[in-house]
């Protein structure tokens, strides 16, 4: 099989994997029911994955290293401060980083990541899930040192915006069963958060 081939069916695999994941849990995600989901056979994809832990590691560090990415674009732009946690904020309500399963891996990740076996796995893994805060830490700090955001630790003030914003999408899900926000709700909401941050 070529290497092209090889990673389509991966990100099938994985994608599958995600949504039985999200559904029935960790300990409800199972290899079978990956398979079954894709009307693969267990052994098509142990031939990719050897455990459920394996498969579940591998997820995680892609959807990790894609909103690694997302959000490096963003906090890295020429944009003023303001317009970067703008962007962040729709980024995370337009249901982008919630498709990929972002917020609820990053909720259960310290349960996952004691269950998978790979310990260089591991610490990528736990290394991007403290370099994403810090690229928004460092856009909040960047707000904070120009006068457009409230003086206070930048720390505190992304863990309110988090917490602001898995309030909001857990909402979501549980009312609609969807984690996105259609876009003028989306740009209220980036707004209220930001009256609230800013000075």
């Amino acid at each position: 099989m070529n290497e092209a081939r090889y990673d389509t069916k991966l990100k099938l695999i994985e994608k599958a994997a995600l949504e039985v994941f999200l559904e029935r849990g960790f300990e409800h995600t199972t290899l079978e029911a990956v398979a079954e989901r894709l009307g693969y056979t267990k052994q098509a994809i142990y031939y990719y994955y050897k455990s459920k832990e394996a498969l579940v590691a591998s997820f995680c560090f892609s959807i990790l290293s894609k909103s690694k990415e997302d959000v490096g674009a963003i906090c890295g732009s020429q944009k003023t401060p303001e317009e970067k946690i703008r962007d962040l904020i729709r980024y995370t309500l337009n249901g982008s980083s919630f498709e990929r399963g972002f917020f609820t891996l990053h909720n259960g990740m310290k349960g996952i990541l004691s269950r998978i076996q790979d310990p260089e796995r591991v610490a990528e893994i736990s290394r991007m899930i403290s370099e994403i805060p810090a690229m928004i830490m460092d856009t909040i700090r960047e707000g904070v040192e120009s006068g457009c955001f409230r003086s206070g630790d930048p720390y505190t003030l992304s863990l309110i915006i988090a917490g602001m914003l898995n309030g909001i999408i857990l909402t979501l899900d549980a009312q609609t069963g969807r984690g996105a926000i259609d876009p003028a709700a989306n740009d209220i909401a980036a707004e209220i958060i930001l009256k609230g941050i800013s000075r």
